[in-house]
């Protein structure tokens, strides 16, 4: 239908030429006897349950493939989705010793963030100084 056609010809709108894009579209609706009712069916509320079905199908299936391919990203990313820390996380975390001196907060937390930083590859983290 339509909507596939154009969600395979938007990296052309988007590209270097969108005035052949938009004309290969237009053409595409005058062969293909596409009505304005046939778009306005398509794009109905009462429809949109079955393209929500079907892009998420796609979705899950490029996900399986993922998995399948690249099981270490893939586990990575599901545990960013969900809020999961990776095993072991913790286990480079510095313990500070007392000392009379003291160590700037910022200091030592920069020293965890960059220990937690080693076991989880998607932290993002830092501090300002403000001195």
């Amino acid at each position: 239908m339509f909507f596939e056609f154009v969600l395979e010809k938007r990296s052309l709108l988007m590209g270097d030429d969108p005035p052949k894009a938009l004309v290969e579209m237009a053409s595409h609706l005058m062969f293909q006897k596409t009505s304005l009712w046939d778009l306005i069916e398509e794009f109905h509320p009462a429809n949109s349950g079955r393209r929500g079905k079907d892009l998420r199908d796609a979705w899950f299936g490029r996900v399986k493939r993922y998995k399948a391919e690249y099981p270490e990203l893939a586990d990575e990313l599901y545990r960013m989705q969900h809020r999961q820390l990776p095993e072991g996380w913790d286990k480079d975390i510095p313990v500070f010793p007392t000392d009379a001196k003291g160590m700037a907060g910022r200091e030592a937390s920069a020293k965890v963030i960059n220990a937690i930083g080693k076991n989880v590859p998607w932290l993002i983290g830092g501090s300002a100084d403000l001195t």
